[in-house]
């Protein structure tokens, strides 16, 4: 089953917890260095804001993130003015961003605003060549054709900005303890990385099977990508998919980007003494329910041997016993 918008808005505020924990202290430390930087170069109070496009930024959670370390910096070693544009296709996601930004409006010299735009209307208001300081992409590239996505996210920093991608889907999910069917739960597992790799951007859709196409829900992201609507790529509008991780790194090169730091941000949730912290029971469940969603679209899946799978594992976290294990990366680029 696919999640509901509303309920899509409650799965990424459950993610925004598993997410901090998983966000790569080095790549993260490398950013801030940065943004230090250009503190010194902006000088005075008066000088051009620090300019930041958040992609994808549904409900908010990484310009909430961005400005509460930025508020955190000693005055004297962060930009006097930021300005944070938040852009995703989803209407509904814009309003749960601007409500949740609220609490944090208030930081000195900082400010936000979320605009509904895509990767494919270059000519928007906000997609300015040579506009931004720095631009996050959080668990985002794997929706959009790799290399001409990051091309066009080079295109609109400007010289020897940033480009900070972070929790990109790197090919393994792993669930603990093993199901009884290792093999059944195995296939599951590759058909849900599949979908993300044969996943094509929503102008690109083609009419298909509905039991063998599958509908785009991956990785825990959703079908319709907040600020996914980019120009075709790889194999007629294909995203970046499973291995979108360790294809960064190659793809900011070619773009003209220097790597300024790379690493892991595996997300890994455990029950501790049998409960989970903060909302990763919810979170899971919104997972197992995306890879049943997927499975319910393959016939040689779907079925009685599904459904069963999903009960158990579903029992699995209510028993506060079940371990997921994701393989992610985050770097930090600059351009050239």
């Amino acid at each position: 089953m696919a999640i509901e918008p509303y309920l899509f808005h409650d799965y990424l505020e459950t993610k925004i917890s598993v997410d901090d924990r998983s966000l790569n202290a080095a790549v993260r430390s490398a950013l801030l260095d940065r943004i230090e930087l250009a503190a010194d170069v902006g000088g005075a109070p008066a000088a051009a804001p620090f300019r930041v496009l958040d992609i994808g930024t549904g409900t908010g959670a990484m310009v909430r993130r961005l400005a509460g370390w930025i508020s955190r910096m000693p005055p004297e070693r962060r930009p006097p003015r930021v300005r944070i544009v938040g852009v995703d296709s989803e209407p509904g996601s814009l309003v749960e961003a601007e409500r949740r930004f609220a609490p944090e409006a208030g930081a000195e010299g900082l400010e936000a605003k979320f605009i509904r735009g895509d990767l494919s209307r270059p000519g928007a208001g906000w997609a300015v060549p040579g506009n931004y300081d720095l631009i996050t992409a959080n668990a985002v590239l794997d929706l959009l054709p790799l290399d001409r996505a990051v091309g066009h996210l080079r295109s609109l920093l400007a010289p020897a900005g940033s480009l900070y991608a972070t929790i990109n889907y790197d090919g393994l999910t792993e669930l603990i303890p093993g199901y009884e069917d290792e093999r059944y739960e195995a296939s599951l597992l590759a058909w849900y990385d599949r979908t993300m790799d044969r996943r094509r951007l929503p102008e690109m859709a083609e009419a298909g099977s509905q039991d063998d196409s599958p509908s785009g829900v991956a990785g825990g992201r959703k079908a319709v990508p907040a600020g996914a609507g980019g120009p075709a790529g790889r194999g007629a509008g294909m995203g970046g998919g499973s291995r979108t991780g360790r294809a960064l790194a190659g793809a900011v090169l070619r773009a003209g980007f220097d790597l300024a730091a790379i690493g892991s941000s595996d997300w890994v949730i455990f029950p501790e003494a049998g409960r989970y912290p903060a909302r990763d029971a919810d979170f899971l469940r919104y997972i197992l329910a995306m890879i049943h969603g997927e499975a319910l679209r393959n016939r040689r899946l779907a079925g009685r041997r599904l459904e069963h799978w999903y009960r158990s594992r579903r029992e699995a976290v209510d028993a506060g016993i079940l371990l997921l294990i994701v393989h992610q990366i985050d770097l930090l680029a600059l351009r050239r």
